[in-house]
């Protein structure tokens, strides 16, 4: 198939991924309920006005940032300024809970997010195509990606992890095609790429024993040591995370405490993201990547079988990756998304390579398995894409909006609905339990707003957090629930704590 073909092949498969993702892109704006978009957009406009950056800036190494400034600047140039202000205007009551009055600016953030999203199936379906020259392959691993419950949800924030998914998947590509050609300018661009990848996110670093797997399958131990090439690569990669993250040269105590933050953040622990991270990670393949996941592990089989060198070294790559994250006591779901798009390629090279052997009696039963299957992933990626419109939230704030009187005192906990200042006092508090019963009373806070989405976290975790859930318990029982929204996992309750 020629080149345009091939292009044309993949396209209702990019309608059908950009229709899921741009379905949410929106998410309730101009109301802010993800923790981490309301800082990342603060560093990005940083960027764009030339000012330092602060230490939470290097809670990620800076391209993700860099490139999304990059994109925010022409946008500004080519858009009314008066239409569009820099300033993205956000109010912040508490974590998970913010207010914009410059929603372009959040909406522009995501839609860059989204586009790497796209290149991201576009470089899955150029790596199976790579591997098996089968069309077919490549565009069952496309479709995996396009319907990927995780790469939906991730593909909408001004967030690193999809973008980190992208560079990865294109340093991999590099690295496949210098199995293959073996010619220095892939030494070169393969150790570009992993630096690239690493100063998106750290956790890509795991690509770099990758470039030195296939130095040695490709060459030998003899040629794993004596080529130069091999050693440059290496430069290339420290070159590749300069130029993505070149403020940590201007303010390298921030940056090296920005790590250090990092680090102690996944190594200490977190509320309702900590514990058994392997049993998590499995769990939330299962569950989200269902279709894919059984694919992977049946192509597993197909791997060792076949024995082939580029089906081997993203398997590595995927092991290797997953012992990584699984490692620390932290964990989250967006930490997938540099082993997915892998996955996807060795689950679909797999499914058709099996489907290729078998006799003619068998491919159609194999053929409804494999729909049914799909028709799991399509139903999960609905239920995403129409769960970023729908929230309780929004029942909520109508709610408070309507019934809570003007000037009363109300206290929400973080991921909690909107709470107007301008009309209402408001105050923030990351968990209700940071005062007792007593404290709001004597301080005649008129309502207390809490969230599942954090207190959940606790109830969540009854062996390491009882006295949370006693401490939470307490203040439920101790004052009358005037409004519930939601179910489990996602309610908001309204308490009154004085009398009319």
């Amino acid at each position: 198939m020629k080149k345009k073909g091939l292009i044309l092949a993949l396209l209702p498969i990019l309608v059908l991924a950009f229709s899921f993702r741009i379905w949410g892109i929106n998410r309730q704006l101009p109301y802010l309920y993800h923790p981490d978009e309301p800082i990342h957009e603060d560093n990005i406009v940083s960027i764009v006005e030339n000012q330092p950056p602060n230490v939470y800036f290097f809670h990620y190494p800076s391209l993700f940032f860099n490139i999304q400034s990059l994109a925010l600047n022409l946008f500004l140039k080519v858009s009314d300024i008066t239409k569009y202000p820099l300033n993205p205007n956000i109010q912040r009551i508490v974590s998970g809970n913010g207010y914009t009055s410059s929603p372009a600016i959040f909406l522009f953030g995501r839609m860059v997010t989204l586009l790497f999203s796209l290149g991201l199936i576009i470089l899955i379906y150029m790596t199976t195509l790579l591997i098996t020259k089968d069309v077919k392959s490549a565009l069952f691993s496309a479709l995996l990606s396009a319907v990927s419950p995780v790469g939906i949800e991730n593909a909408t924030l001004i967030t690193p992890d999809t973008m980190v998914g992208f560079f990865t998947m294109a340093a991999i590509l590099s690295i496949l095609i210098l199995l293959k050609r073996g010619s220095t300018k892939y030494y070169l661009l393969s150790g570009l790429l992993v630096g690239l990848a690493t100063s998106i996110k750290y956790n890509a670093i795991v690509l770099v024993p990758l470039v030195a797997i296939t130095q040695f399958a490709r060459r030998g131990f003899k040629g794993f040591i004596t080529d130069w090439r091999f050693y440059l690569s290496l430069v290339f990669v420290l070159i590749g995370f300069f130029i993505g993250t070149p403020q940590m040269l201007t303010a390298t105590g921030k940056f090296i405490g920005g790590i250090q933050i990092e680090m102690e953040h996944y190594s200490r622990g977190h509320p309702g993201a900590e514990g058994n991270s392997l049993f998590f990670y499995l769990s939330t393949l299962i569950k989200q990547e269902t279709a894919a996941f059984l694919f992977f592990l049946i192509s597993v089989f197909v791997v060792f079988q076949k024995k082939s060198k580029d089906l081997l070294i993203i398997l590595l790559f995927i092991i290797l990756y997953f012992v990584f994250i699984s490692i620390y006591p932290v964990y989250f779901q967006r930490n997938l998304m540099p082993l997915l798009p892998p996955l996807y390629v060795l689950s679909a090279i797999g499914v058709t390579a099996i489907f290729n052997r078998l006799g003619p009696s068998f491919k159609p039963l194999i053929t409804i398995l494999a729909a049914l299957l799909i028709s799991i992933s399509l139903t999960q990626a609905i239920s995403v894409s129409l769960g970023m419109t729908t929230d309780k939230k929004i029942e909520a704030r109508r709610w408070i909006e309507k019934n809570i009187p003007d000037n009363s005192n109300v206290i929400v906990e973080s991921y909690g609905p909107w709470v107007d200042p301008g009309r209402i006092h408001v105050q923030g508090l990351e968990y209700l339990i940071d005062y007792d019963p007593q404290w709001y009373i004597s301080h005649k806070v008129g309502y207390l707003i809490a969230s599942e989405e954090s207190y959940g976290r606790f109830f969540n975790d009854p062996h390491d957090y009882s006295g949370a859930i006693k401490s939470y318990e307490k203040i439920f029982k101790s004052f009358p629930i005037v409004a519930s929204f939601g179910n489990r996992g996602f309610t908001i309750r309204i308490y009154k704590v004085t009398p009319e």
